[in-house]
Parts: C-alpha cells; sequence; structure tokens
C-alpha cells in the first residue's frame, strides 16, 4: 500500500497550527528496509521515523512525531511563562520527512536533546515603519504600546489635552480646511494648527526573537537617537580635535580612526574637512501653530525736493502717524526649534500717514555778487569809519533795525565765527571775489566756521558783546585786504 501524505504544515498534521507554523511536513510515500527500498504493500512488519530538518542539515529523527510535538509546546509554554504579554510561535523554518522502514534506526533521547537545543520561537510583536526604512526601526509588544510611544513624543512639544482636541477636529474635517479655518482667526493667541512627524509611519505586525521587542521607554529613546550617519564637518577658527569630537559625541581615538590621513591632532586648519558620524532622529515633531497678534505699522518718510531752498535746507510738511493691524502668522518648530514663519492672514485696523519732508536741492553759491547788500532790517547809523574817541574806527555801526536778525551781506563762506576781544562775537565771511565782510558785538552766532552762506540769509543776532556802549552790529568791509569804507560798497538809502 503507497503511504498517502501530502505536503503540508506539520501543525495541522500534529493539530497545533498555530503554534507550529515554520515546519514543514514532507512526504516521501517510500518504505525502505536495510539499504533497498521497499513500497508498502510488501509483508513485514513496517515503522514510521520523524526525520527534522533545518534547510539541508538533519538535526533529529524520532520514532514518534509526540516528541517533536512536546518540544514545541515546551518552548512555548516556557517562553509564556516569562512573558505572559506575549505571543510566541516556532521561530525558524523546519521540515520533518517521514520514512517507514522494516529497519528503523532512531535515537529518541539524543533527538530531543537535538530539537530542545535547535528549534527557537519568537514572539509576535508591532514594529514602528518609519519611511524610507526598509523594515521596522523598534520593535514593541502590541499596537497600543506603539501608539502610545508615539503620543508621548508629540506631547513633549504640545500639551495633551490641545493635541486631543486637534485630533478630534482632523477627524471631523480635512486637515486643509481645518489650517484655513484656524489661519484666518482674528482672536489675540495662538492656536495649534498640526503636529505631525517629519516622516509617514505605519504599524507591521511580526513574529521576533524576543530580545528585539523593546520596553515602551527604550523605544523612545531609540526613535529619538536614531541613527548614525556619516558627515563631514569642517573646521571653524578655534576649534581644536578634542572640541570636534565631544560635539559628536567621538572619543578622540575615534576621530582618528575616521580620519586615517590626519597626522597631527594639534595642526588643524580652518576650512579643513573631518570625517564624522552623527545621530539623526528616526522621527521628529513638527509642530504648526497659529499666532495672531496687533502690530505697529511704522510711518514711511517721503523726501521731496525743492528747488528753490539751497541744500541743507529742509521742512517737514506732513507729520507721520503709525498704523495698526492684526497679523496671523503660521510657525512651525521641528523638535521645539523653530524653522519657518509665514504669514497667512493680516488685517489693516489703522492705516498709516507718511511722514512728508521738502529738502532744497538749489547750490548755496560760495562766490559774492559783488555788490553787497544791508547786513540788517532798517535801522540807522549811529557811527560811521574814521577817527573817534581818538583812534581809528574801522566800519560803521547800525543800530535800531526793526528786528534783530543778522544777515550775510553776499555769498561766501565763513572763515571765523567765535568770540574775540573787543568785538565779543564775531563773524567773518569772505566773499571769495577779494572781498571780506566783519560783523561783530552779536548777542548770538547761528553760523559756523566752514560754511557756505547764501546772501541775505540769517549768520547771527544783534547785541553788545566786548567793548560796545549798547545794543547794534559793527560792520568792517575789506577790499583786496585794504580795510574799505562800507558805505561806498551798500546800496544808498
Amino acid at each position: 500500500m503507497k503511504a498517502n501524505f501530502t505536503m503540508k504544515t506539520v501543525g495541522a498534521f500534529f493539530g497545533k497550527k498555530a503554534r507550529y507554523t515554520g515546519l514543514v511536513l514532507v512526504a516521501t510515500g517510500l518504505v525502505t528496509a536495510g539499504s533497498s527500498i521497499v513500497h508498502a504493500g510488501d509483508n513485514g512488519v513496517i515503522d514510521t521515523v520523524y526525520h527534522v530538518y533545518q534547510g539541508d542539515q538533519k538535526i533529529a529523527t524520532v520514532s514518534d512525531k509526540q516528541i517533536i510535538d512536546d518540544v514545541i509546546d515546551e518552548k512555548i509554554d516556557a517562553a509564556e511563562q516569562q512573558h505572559s504579554e506575549l505571543t510566541y510561535k516556532l521561530g525558524q523554518s523546519f521540515s520533518i520527512l517521514p520514512e517507514r522502514t522494516f529497519s528503523a534506526s532512531y535515537q529518541n533521547e539524543r533527538g530531543r536533546t537535538a530539537l530542545e537545543k535547535s528549534l527557537e520561537v519568537d514572539a509576535k510583536a508591532v514594529g514602528i515603519l518609519v519611511e524610507g526604512e526598509e523594515e521596522p526601526v523598534v520593535y514593541v509588544q502590541d499596537k497600543a504600546t506603539a501608539k502610545s510611544i508615539l503620543k508621548d513624543m508629540k506631547t513633549n512639544f504640545v500639551d495633551e489635552k490641545d493635541l486631543d482636541l486637534l485630533e478630534k477636529k482632523q477627524e471631523a474635517s480635512s486637515e486643509k480646511n481645518q489650517a484655513n479655518e484656524n489661519g484666518t482667526q482674528k482672536k489675540k493667541g495662538s492656536t495649534l494648527l498640526d503636529v505631525r512627524f517629519s516622516k509617514k509611519v505605519s504599524f507591521k505586525t511580526k513574529f521576533v526573537d524576543e530580545k528585539d521587542i523593546l520596553s515602551e521607554d527604550d523605544a523612545r529613546k531609540l526613535l529619538k537617537k536614531g541613527s548614525l550617519e556619516d558627515e563631514t564637518h569642517v573646521v571653524e577658527q578655534g576649534e581644536v580635535f578634542s572640541e570636534v569630537a565631544t560635539t559628536y559625541d567621538l572619543d578622540t581615538d575615534k576621530l582618528m580612526a575616521l580620519n586615517p590621513g590626519i597626522q597631527n591632532q594639534n595642526q588643524l586648519r580652518i576650512g579643513q574637512s573631518l570625517n564624522v558620524t552623527a545621530r539623526h532622529p528616526y522621527l521628529s515633531v513638527v509642530v504648526s501653530t497659529a499666532e495672531t497678534k496687533e502690530e505697529t505699522i511704522p510711518f514711511k518718510t517721503v523726501v521731496k525736493e525743492d528747488d528753490t531752498m539751497y541744500k541743507g535746507e529742509d521742512k517737514v510738511t506732513q507729520q507721520g502717524k503709525d498704523g495698526s493691524q492684526t497679523v496671523t502668522y503660521q510657525k512651525t518648530k521641528v523638535n521645539g526649534v523653530l524653522s519657518e514663519t509665514t504669514v497667512i492672514a493680516r488685517d489693516v485696523t489703522g492705516k498709516a500717514q507718511d511722514k512728508v519732508v521738502v529738502k532744497g536741492t538749489k547750490v548755496v553759491p560760495s562766490r559774492g555778487t559783488g555788490e553787497l547788500a544791508w547786513p540788517t532790517n532798517g535801522g540807522s547809523i549811529t557811527s560811521r569809519m574814521g577817527q573817534r574817541w581818538g583812534k581809528q574806527h574801522k566800519g560803521i555801526d547800525i543800530a535800531g533795525a526793526s528786528n534783530l536778525t543778522i544777515k550775510a551781506a553776499d555769498n561766501g563762506v565763513v572763515e571765523f565765527a567765535g568770540v574775540q576781544s573787543g568785538y565779543g562775537n564775531k563773524i567773518v565771511i569772505d566773499h571769495n571775489n577779494g572781498t571780506k565782510t566783519i560783523y561783530a558785538h552779536m548777542s548770538s552766532l547761528s553760523v559756523s566756521a566752514g560754511e557756505t552762506v547764501p546772501k541775505g540769509t540769517k549768520i547771527g543776532v544783534m547785541g553788545s558783546t566786548g567793548q560796545s556802549t549798547g545794543t547794534h552790529l559793527h560792520f568792517e568791509v575789506y577790499v583786496n585786504g585794504t580795510l574799505t569804507n562800507p558805505l561806498t560798497k551798500l546800496p544808498s538809502r
């Protein structure tokens, strides 16, 4: 009679499929007697033995399938007693080859021992799979633990209540519409728009070696710590070898090994490239918020030119006024560090008013016209040039003017502006045409040495400083260095 086995999981063969996934029962349909092959149905007593293979390597031969069944049960029971929260199954892939033979050869105890050493069990786990990685970066005992880890990572950067509220809103409406709704808010303060990971995250259920299943705390640390990646560090001014090593959590020996071309740690050059390794987290938390605040709109200053005003002269024709606005910013932080700020809404509540300043463009001439103008607004001559009180009076005195403004008699450059004994406050103007004029006894000066002044502009205020008997202007004229009577140069009145 020919054997009637078909290929199936040994779990089905033994009636315990869930535990024995990975064992394959292979039917041969052969009966052996010593070295001869005998088909089933010949005369004689026939026994069945079971050969257990791991790949191409036979690890045991037993006479009773129950021995294999018992070893697997014991392995799984022992693991479940130690970790009752986990579910186990047979790990490696094994094959069972039944053989019917007249002269069975087997060693059950040795086979049992070999099975106990070779058969391993794996635990059911949930892996956290990060975009860009082929396999999960970390395994935990179940999906609830995986979700708890991810939520804890988010609540390191946002309040848990705010996160729960956001997730409820996102369930009720699309993320895009929710962001637009919050982004147009006018209420002052901060609103949570989104909390996400920098990469897509999914879960993958898989049986793995229980040593690969981490506690919740260890799994969270690994996700934050990340993996080592090769980088290049460019040496900056003042950096030393040990400092670079510490920056990347390396010791100096490791940094030397990464840079075999460096012979001396003390001879780093600015701009030199060093090979380093740096950790990059598997996941970063990206938080987007909308922040609304009242802001001032600073007024602008508008400058207009006027060719009727001299250079250096300016006047304000309209005062500036700040405006106000309500601005909503979307701020994005990665692991708590601000990475981007954009304006998503702006409402001007008060318009700013420009400040308008008119500036002169007319060039101030430094050369006189040759025709002097009276340096006062009216007034009368109280003393003429000539002998007075036994000495030379070098100019004319003017008093009784309609106001006390003293003006430049012609275009020119201020040669002197200050105090001089006898003259009091004194100004000397060089008209750059051979003529100089002197103004004395003023109460105050309105110009400084080096300034260019146009004809008729204010240079000071009439006073009685120095050797003076009253408020008046003492006025002198020099032509090519020669003292000249001012009345011969001034227009007649």
